[in-house]
């Protein structure tokens, strides 16, 4: 009906996640990963277990000073990027995935809940402004991964955090900076 909505969108929001009750062997659990994606994914050797590595150390983002990206890249359309992107949507922590976002959403949203972000349509923002890529790039190592803002009609400067774990899915490649920052999954179309 929409009622008791105003009109400007919705909350962000996730469903509770708890620890197992048990202890995880983790070389199963890798395992596990590794055969998900190859049960969906077209892969080149060695992909799978970049992707299930990837997606234990962005459970594990707090132990880190560095944090990579994982970039899923494909030299054309229909190489299963968006099938890549849905099946670590369902795999990793807080999933938040969007084909489009401004530079002053991104800071706003990692420093309230803390989400794995999956910016799909990169490409798309090959001739993005400065901002959106210097965000972007700023999350790569903790001590960095800051942007400061002004807010609030007194115009008091705070400091966001970028710091969490980000997927990133283009056709072609990335801007430099972002590309060097990343490990890098190249799609492949299925053969007949």
């Amino acid at each position: 009906s929409g009622e008791g909505k105003d009109g400007q969108g919705r909350p962000i929001e996730f469903e509770e996640t708890y620890p197992y009750d048990e202890p995880v062997d983790g070389g199963e659990l890798l395992q596990k990963l590794i055969n998900l994606f190859e049960r969906f994914l077209v892969l080149q050797p060695g992909s799978s277990t970049a992707m299930a590595l990837w997606t234990i150390h962005a459970y594990a983002l707090g132990a880190f000073g560095v944090n990579p990206r994982l970039a899923l890249l494909s030299p054309e359309k229909r190489c299963g990027k968006t099938t890549g992107l849905e099946v670590l949507a369902f795999v990793a922590p807080k999933s938040l995935a969007c084909s489009n976002i401004s530079p002053s959403s991104i800071f706003r949203v990692v420093e309230k809940v803390l989400p794995t972000l999956i910016l799909d349509e990169m490409d798309s923002c090959q001739d993005a402004d400065e901002e959106l890529r210097g965000i972007l790039n700023s999350g790569h190592t903790r001590a960095a991964a800051y942007v400061i803002r002004n807010v609030g009609d007194s115009h008091e400067p705070r400091q966001f955090s970028t710091w969490c774990p980000m997927i990133l899915a283009a056709i072609g490649s990335l801007p430099d900076t972002l590309q060097d920052r990343s490990v890098i999954v190249r799609m492949q179309r299925k053969k007949k």
